[in-house]
């Protein structure tokens, strides 16, 4: 698609929205009933403005360039308008994220599995060029009318290099953090994404998120109400900023986590299970790593 086509979108209806952005459904100037979807961000002054492309625009666009797998969403162009003060990305259209999906379809195991997988398949993609994600959450896995799965929304990934830590850990949505962003940890691996990814399997087979809450303190009780004594145990060497020392845990003998496995089995089989609590162990050095995951017995016999 060449720049002059941009002016000819015809934008169709809004099907996103967040703090800083919104996704617009667009229909593309071709010979047949061709959807994009036309991220916006709008440049909130111009100061901002002078100062050139926001590093999180420029990061997001520079990383879907270089990378091409099936399962990562495709960038075609981005666009500075001036006129209007906003950058916009214009990416493939897919019909539902994850929450939509789940909202609207009867969901079973085989189901589950194939999103989980190529999901995964993106994210060993990314992990293996040494891209970190950093924002794994069900609205930001895509699904269309074909069964197909991508990653979006590459705003807070970035390359990880072995010697250039520490990175923020200002990052991701509170309920998809792992401990280790909780806990002020900077020097973290691309780990934090199996995570993210666990906790959006959990909420794809149950429909409910996992871990509630809108604040680090809140989420870390979540976590730790749901593990119990060893999440404590395991999260002591990591907790950089001493939140642990106020953080007042009731004992629920375990009730939380036999009725989320209770809720668990009663969709799905113990080999996805076992795989997702391999992603949601609480030390990042004993977590599954994504050609590991994709290794698993649950997906024997599946491409």
């Amino acid at each position: 698609m060449s720049e002059p086509d941009l002016i000819h979108f015809k934008e169709i209806e809004i099907i996103g929205q967040g703090s800083y952005s919104k996704v617009v459904k667009v229909l593309l100037p071709s010979d047949s009933l061709t959807f994009g979807a036309l991220k916006k961000r709008q440049i909130k002054n111009l100061i901002e403005l002078s100062e050139g492309i926001p590093r999180d625009v420029i990061r997001e666009f520079s990383i879907l360039k270089k990378v091409s797998h099936p399962n990562i969403c495709r960038a075609r162009l981005m666009k500075l308008d001036f006129e209007n003060n906003e950058i916009s990305i214009l990416l493939d259209y897919y019909e539902f994220d994850l929450v939509k999906f789940y909202r609207l379809n009867s969901i079973d195991e085989s189901i589950i599995k194939n999103i989980t997988f190529q999901a995964l398949k993106g994210l060993d993609y990314l992990h293996s060029h040494r891209i970190a994600h950093r924002d794994i959450k069900p609205s930001n896995i895509l699904l269309n009318n074909k069964n197909n799965v991508v990653l979006t929304d590459f705003g807070f990934s970035r390359t990880l290099e072995i010697f250039s830590a520490p990175y923020t850990n200002r990052v991701g949505s509170y309920s998809y953090r792992s401990p280790e962003l909780i806990l002020g940890l900077q020097s973290y691996s691309a780990n934090i994404d199996i995570w993210a990814m666990g906790c959006s399997i959990i909420e794809l087979i149950t429909k409910d998120v996992l871990f509630k809450g809108k604040s680090d303190t809140e989420v870390l009780i979540s976590q730790a109400t749901l593990f119990g004594d060893s999440y404590i145990a395991s999260c002591k060497s990591i907790d950089n900023e001493n939140k642990l020392i106020n953080i007042e845990i009731q004992s629920n003998e375990g009730l939380m986590m036999k009725e989320l496995l209770d809720r668990l089995k009663s969709t799905v089989s113990s080999e996805c299970i076992e795989l997702i609590f391999q992603m949601l162990k609480v030390s990042p050095v004993d977590r599954v790593q994504t050609k590991e995951a994709l290794q698993s017995s649950w997906f024997a016999n599946f491409t």
